[in-house]
């Protein structure tokens, strides 16, 4: 008959690697869906700074332009 101390090192064991598959199985999804959003929040980042270089070359041709609408708007001399 195996000793006691044989047993309850085997039941800690297997106690522990019980814990071990449900927290891994309970983290798992959360490291998907954090993993997900990140991947979507950095998406959303490019595209932030893609609108933003086109807000800006916006900003640019409208500034060339501006002196050209004022003389096209200007009364002829007559």
């Amino acid at each position: 008959m195996p000793s006691t101390r044989i047993l309850l090192a085997k039941r800690l064991k297997l106690t522990t690697a019980a814990l071990c598959v449900l927290v891994l199985s309970l983290a798992a999804p959360l490291l998907l869906h954090q993993s997900r959003a990140y991947s979507l929040a950095e998406n959303g980042a490019q595209s932030l700074d893609r609108f933003r270089a086109t807000l800006l070359a916006m900003e640019n041709v409208s500034a060339e332009r501006g002196p050209a609408n004022g003389a096209l708007g200007a009364d002829r001399p007559e």
